[in-house]
């Protein structure tokens, strides 16, 4: 029995030696070399350390590495999100209230673990899971609001806020869900104080929606209050009912729902929608091209096979104008008018196709690398063959799926 114990003990040594050899070499690769690099998890930690301004970083980089790989947190050590996550962590060094040493793992759950070792490290107070997500992106700015809220001040006194929060306001964003980030929780607080409830701004919320910055303060608001007091919209339609309003309300004088129903405002939007289409399309034969760079999102091919048959599969994105129109037209929905949005890269569109059928469209925000839209022809849900090469096109390139698809 003590040879045994021995001998794991020896094996554990020599593994923990191993990643921390491991480390030190992937801190002094070099920038030119970062494209040999062919693992994924090798990778974002080579590129963690270049991110470090000073030797204090690097070393506090890698004694967060060794000592998570101490904690057996193996999901966290080979996700390249998480491990990113880590370097923007050794920023903020300063903001610390506990040390990493004495940081334990609560359980062997990946999103039980990192939500844990933040507010170690940060976190005075209790503060909401949604603000963790300000550690998956770039934004330094909410990663302030994220430690100095942690640590007892109120987010309406934090600088640089979107919009002016009230003490009512503030409420309704700390209790933002933990699913949606911190952009959406400004959106979430300011549906929830014009008296929608949470039902109607998780709808909104999910059908990606900005038009509260596109169509006139006020009939942002009616709208707002008609749909909340009015029956459901289905999520499927609310995206194109909200395109409709602000349109209207941008180039129509006095437009209003005063009046409406929500059959007869769901019937105009389909109309109107159709008449949109068949304009883009007529556009698209006289106008220039409007072309964008491609995202850093990769095409794919997935052979499957199906009733004895061999399907082979292709997610490609969607480069130009013309072929968000053609798209469009093919598929019978509003993707043409996505150009702008396109060509600013807030979205990228990707089209799933079998040979020349169109199977779907795909939405994905790129702020935050996220599918937010997924839809066959007609708007109506995708196949099953579909929807399985979009989950598997989303796990290899890491993108994170809205839970409503």
């Amino acid at each position: 029995m003590d040879t045994v114990i021995i001998k794991q003990n020896n094996n554990k040594k020599s593994r923990y030696c191993t990643f921390e050899k491991n480390l030190k070499r992937l801190a002094s690769v070099k920038p030119n070399q970062l494209d040999n690099i062919k693992i994924p998890r090798e990778e974002a930690i080579a590129q963690g350390f270049k991110k470090m301004v000073n030797d204090g970083e690097a070393q506090l980089y890698f004694e967060l590495l060794m000592h998570l790989y101490s904690q057996r947190c193996k999901k966290i050590l080979s996700s390249p999100r998480y491990l990113t996550a880590l370097a923007r962590i050794c920023f903020f060094r300063d903001k610390f209230v506990n040390d990493i040493s004495t940081w334990k793992r609560p359980n062997a759950y990946i999103d039980k673990q990192f939500p844990s070792l933040l507010r170690h490290l940060f976190a005075k107070y209790e503060m909401p899971l949604f603000f963790d997500h300000v550690w998956f992106t770039d934004d330094s700015i909410h990663q302030t609001w994220y430690t100095e809220v942690a640590q007892g001040k109120n987010i309406r006194k934090c600088e640089r806020l979107p919009i002016e929060l009230s003490k009512k306001m503030s409420f309704y964003f700390m209790s933002t869900p933990a699913r949606l980030d911190i952009n959406d929780a400004f959106k979430w607080t300011q549906l929830m104080i014009l008296g929608g409830d949470t039902y109607l701004a998780d709808q909104i919320i999910r059908s990606n929606f900005d038009g509260e910055i596109r169509m006139p303060q006020q009939l942002w608001e009616e709208t707002i209050l008609f749909l909340a007091n009015n029956v459901r919209i289905p999520m499927a339609k609310i995206r194109e009912v909200f395109d409709f309003i602000a349109f209207h309300g941008r180039n129509v004088a006095e437009f209003s729902l005063r009046g409406r129903t929500v059959a007869s405002l769901m019937r105009l939007s389909d109309e109107w929608h159709q008449t949109i289409a068949e304009a883009e399309a007529a556009k698209a034969r006289v106008e220039p091209i409007i072309t964008w760079e491609k995202s850093d999102i990769s095409d794919d091919v997935f052979r499957l096979s199906k009733q004895n048959k061999r399907l082979k599969i292709e997610v490609i994105e969607l480069m130009n104008s013309i072929q968000l129109t053609q798209e469009g037209k093919k598929m019978r929905h509003c993707v043409g008018g996505y150009s702008n949005s396109c060509k600013t890269r807030y979205v990228a569109i990707f089209s799933i196709r079998n040979g020349l059928s169109t199977l779907a469209t795909i939405e994905v925000r790129l702020r935050d690398r996220k599918i937010v839209q997924a839809k066959a022809k007609c708007n109506k849900s995708l196949s099953e063959t579909a929807e399985k090469v979009m989950r598997s096109w989303a796990a290899r390139n890491r993108l994170e799926i809205a839970e409503d698809l």
